[in-house]
């Protein structure tokens, strides 16, 4: 039983990239939003910025990448695709292939902003092996609220919705991002450091939790 819905979830997950790979059309506004957004932030510090502000701005056009990569997730499926998908698949792989795929596109991405960020203005992470794992957990968590909140705006067509429940999720994962990657920079004790990845580790899973038991109630026909 396991094994088959591994199998499904893999699945719909490399129909998600063949579905992308024909149709570029979002990936490369997000990219150009990024480069867009990176461009326009070094012309007005003009190459010189502090690392509070180098921060904040990474992970503001994290935070507006990963919106923009997911927040369409369900419109095929609820719409022409829902019924297909019913009879392949279980809701519940359904929203756990989302939460994989744009777990994927968004720490790509992610990681494609810190790339164009050293390049613009070379400020170095002290410890970057624990600040890209940080980035990694900040896209699990995103996918995980976004992909929620996306089946709900879709089954409800209320776009307004994602933006209204997005906050109180993000919030909490947004300040401990924020504590971790100062700690990712300049820690006194790794015990710290350690701790925050496990609160972020543990926010994420809560949420995935929650989407695997609402989701189903949420999309039933």
């Amino acid at each position: 039983m396991l094994l088959n819905t591994i199998s499904q979830i893999a699945k719909l997950v490399k129909k998600e990239f063949k579905v992308e790979w024909r149709d570029k059309t979002i990936i490369s506004s997000i990219f150009a939003y990024v480069v867009g957004a990176i461009y326009l932030v070094y012309l007005v510090f003009q190459g010189k910025i502090t690392f509070n502000a180098w921060l904040s701005v990474f992970w503001i056009i994290v935070l507006f990448t990963a919106l923009n990569a997911v927040y369409r997730t369900f419109i095929k499926e609820a719409n022409e695709q829902f019924y297909y998908i019913k009879n392949v698949a279980s809701v519940v792989v359904l929203i756990n292939s989302k939460i994989i795929y744009n777990t994927i596109t968004i720490f790509v991405l992610s990681i494609a902003v810190y790339f164009l960020m050293f390049i613009f203005f070379d400020n170095k992470i002290n410890y970057p092996f624990y600040f890209v794992l940080t980035i990694f957990l900040v896209s699990l968590g995103f996918s995980s609220i976004f992909s929620l909140l996306s089946g709900i705006t879709a089954k409800t067509q209320n776009v307004i919705l994602l933006f209204i429940l997005s906050f109180p999720l993000v919030l909490p994962l947004m300040l401990l991002t924020v504590k971790l990657s100062f700690l990712c920079d300049f820690y006194t004790e790794i015990k710290d450091l350690y701790l925050h990845l496990m609160a972020v580790l543990l926010l994420d899973m809560i949420v995935i939790v929650l989407s695997n038991i609402l989701f189903p109630f949420i999309w039933k026909d």
